[in-house]
């Protein structure tokens, strides 16, 4: 569920957002008053300049009338692998595990060259942040006037690529400055600690086109996507939308990308993290022909008819901003059916005074994090299909929604493991080595990957002569952010 709005009223949004006058994206995360939820262009509604919201969005009465921003769908995000998906995908959908050991060698190798080329370096902190490859001419985005909190208000996870883009278009050596190269040193030995801690691993590119994207998840507001394709079925935006049908065999038809000038035709796997169950990734095949979906970018739409809401069959979520996986690229999309979706109880209504008197409650009760790495330890021992699992599984739905619904899940002493796999890094407890595709991503990095290469040759003369004029004739064009 999610609200409307005039694109004029996104236009004045967007402007006194982020003082751009350029399109503003349609789709924005907001809070207002005691609401909250997804607000969507939606250029069929004429008349006044209003902003329309549905009453199970109120979630109480409220006098404020600014309006917050929590994020926007302007710019594409990557969406990496990780645990959970690597457990779901290869054991319950059967990719095999060579596919995500060679995904991870490719990142390392490109990791290693960011100390050997600017370019690369450029590159790969910049696919880091953004979705796209480096080049020198296409780094425009980072400029003092765009607005570089995207998505998340964190302005200064642009502010790297962007110095380090303008020092390698000026033809500066910055990997010769000690400076500089322990920089970007710690950039890739952090990425190189997630990858090894939480297998937050990168799909690659295919044909200079990402292939892997986070995306908030909004309603089909025209139910074109049910005249399309009567059964169940989804769609999603970026530059274009997508529709997506959730057949047991994918069908074969068109998409593209933000910055695409052609359509692409494939399936995709769609995830809502925390995914722990077989049901939580659903094999998902793309049409871009849906007209009256032309105007959305950068989200997935689902449709607003069927037995059964889409987004509730992944991981129980719903549409007031949460951010849907979506992978392309086609080894990791499963030949085999989609696995019955959980049943995932809606959480008991609940009052502000019942909020405010659970807050001791929630110090003592909340097991999140327990039930998700017990989860993954039993996972790993048993299988995601497993009784443990399974009982894990439902009680994190319940815990998710704790701080909401105020009921604690409970965590009998049985579902606590006996041993971990060494992937999680348990030094206190018992452990033992995982011959599953995780054990395998884990050891694939050891201390050697992590050292760093032997240092290049100092800055020379030439070059600290070279940065002192380029900083004294574009000092404001680098350092305006």
């Amino acid at each position: 569920m999610e609200w409307e709005e005039y694109p004029e009223v996104a236009e004045r949004i967007w402007e006194a957002y982020s003082g751009s006058h350029s399109d503003p994206p349609s789709v924005f995360q907001i809070r207002y008053g005691g609401a909250k939820g997804i607000l969507v262009v939606d250029p069929a509604i004429a008349g006044e300049r209003k902003i329309l919201l549905r009453p199970s969005q109120v979630k109480f009465d409220h006098l404020s009338d600014e309006l917050e921003i929590a994020g926007t769908s302007r710019r594409l995000l990557p969406a990496f692998l990780n645990h959970q998906a690597i457990t779901l995908l290869s054991l319950v959908r059967g990719i095999p595990q060579e596919v995500f050991l060679r995904f991870q060698r490719r990142a390392v190798e490109e990791l290693d060259c960011m100390l050997e080329s600017e370019l690369a370096a450029v590159d790969s902190i910049y696919q880091y942040f953004g979705t796209s490859s480096y080049s020198p001419t296409n780094f425009s985005g980072f400029s003092s006037g765009d607005d570089t909190s995207e998505p998340y208000g964190l302005r200064s996870g642009y502010l790297l690529p962007f110095i380090l883009a303008k020092l390698q278009a000026a033809g500066f050596p910055f990997l010769a400055d000690p400076m500089l190269r322990a920089l970007v040193n710690t950039v890739r030995k952090g990425r190189l600690l997630e990858m090894k801690t939480k297998a937050r691993i990168p799909v690659p590119d295919m044909d200079g086109r990402g292939t892997a994207f986070t995306l908030y998840g909004v309603l089909d507001e025209s139910l074109q996507l049910y005249v399309l394709h009567p059964s169940s079925v989804v769609s999603v935006g970026f530059s274009s939308h997508f529709v997506f049908s959730t057949a047991e065999l994918p069908m074969r038809s068109s998409i593209h990308l933000s910055n695409e000038l052609h359509a692409r035709h494939g399936s995709c796997v769609v995830l809502k993290f925390p995914a722990l169950v077989p049901g939580d990734v659903m094999t998902l095949a793309c049409n871009r022909n849906v007209p009256a979906l032309s105007h959305l970018r950068n989200c997935i739409v689902f449709p607003g008819t069927g037995d059964r809401p889409i987004p509730s069959m992944l991981a129980g979520s719903d549409l007031d901003g949460d951010l849907y996986a979506v992978y392309f690229h086609p080894e990791l999309v499963p030949r085999s059916a989609n696995r019955e979706p959980e049943d995932y109880a809606s959480a008991t209504p609940v009052t502000a005074q019942d909020i405010t008197s659970f807050f001791i409650d929630f110090l003592r009760n909340d097991r999140l994090g327990q039930i998700a790495n017990s989860h993954l330890a039993w996972a790993d021992l048993e299988g995601p299909d497993s009784y443990q699992c399974r009982e894990l599984a439902s009680k994190n739905s319940i815990a998710v929604d704790f701080n909401k619904s105020g009921i604690p899940a409970d965590f009998p002493r049985e579902l606590s493991p006996r041993k971990y796999p060494d992937f999680m890094d348990k030094h206190n407890k018992p452990s033992y080595k995982s011959d599953k595709v995780l054990g395998k991503l884990f050891r694939a990095i050891d201390d050697s990957t992590d050292s760093e290469p032997a240092p290049p040759p100092a800055l020379p003369t030439s070059a600290v002569s070279f940065l002192t004029r380029t900083t004294t004739r574009q000092s404001s064009q680098i350092w305006r952010i």
